[in-house]
């Protein structure tokens, strides 16, 4: 896989081909949830790659909820061997949805990943994830802005249904991969915002403590919230992240 291959992402090129770094966006994201991020991270000299997953950004609510893990997983695969075709190492880091597939390639030595880490993620939780309100407001948004509000009020129930699925096809996905989480034995940054309205701030600990062989740097952000890649608080963050990167020179 090359990186021209590489449909629909953001890709900043490096000053040099010693670090690259991914960063995975959020789910019903874009790239753009860590477009910001990643200008000031190529400003600083290191080429970034930020994907998207299939489904995501368009006009249609569905596109989301027919895709499947699998097609996630491939994307998160092909992304770092693009990657690793033109820098020496590779960090991934993910948003939410994209920090379980970060830390999923992490489990995986064959993958040859150096580092990475999370933003606000339900890598490790103690229920099962449930943001159906926060979907169901985004569906909302969609059906206004490209429909009707009688086509969404005839559709809800469906997609709904179908999203509820697709929450348990992610579960199932984490369930595989939770047991490996010890396998990482590389550096593993962790973001958590105090003020998360839509995960529980406290799982980020969880996943801290199943972290037995990681050199954890975990960071606590209490005026954060869940988008922290954009919101108006995010300098410590950033500056946090920078850190941890740089460690990596």
């Amino acid at each position: 896989m090359k990186l021209n291959e590489i449909k629909d992402a953001k890709y900043y090129e490096g000053e040099n081909k010693e670090i690259g770094i991914i960063l995975f966006h959020a789910y019903t994201g874009s790239p753009n949830d860590v477009n910001l991020l990643a200008r000031e991270l190529n400003r600083s000299g290191y080429g970034v790659l930020c994907p998207k997953f299939e489904g995501h950004a368009t006009k249609d609510v569905n596109d989301i909820l027919d895709a499947d893990i699998t097609t996630w997983k491939q994307q998160a695969l092909d992304a770092v061997e693009a990657m690793q075709g033109e820098y020496d190492r590779i960090l991934v880091f993910g948003l939410s949805l994209g920090g379980i597939f970060a830390t999923w390639l992490m489990t995986q030595p064959k993958f040859d990943v150096q580092g990475g880490g999370v933003f606000n993620s339900p890598v490790y939780t103690e229920n099962p994830i449930d943001v159906e309100v926060h979907f169901t407001s985004y569906v909302k948004a969609i059906f206004k802005r490209f429909s009707s509000e009688d086509n969404y009020n005839q559709e809800i129930d469906g997609i709904l249904t179908k999203h509820r699925d697709q929450m348990k096809q992610l579960e199932a996905f984490k369930s595989e991969f939770q047991g490996q989480l010890e396998n990482i034995d590389q550096p593993f940054f962790i973001a958590q915002s105090g003020k998360d309205e839509m995960i529980n701030e406290k799982d980020a600990e969880k996943l801290q403590n199943a972290l037995v062989n990681a050199k954890v740097d975990f960071n606590w952000f209490p005026e954060n919230t869940h988008v922290i890649t954009v919101n108006r608080n995010r300098k410590d963050f950033e500056a946090a992240l920078f850190d941890f990167i740089t460690s990596f020179k």
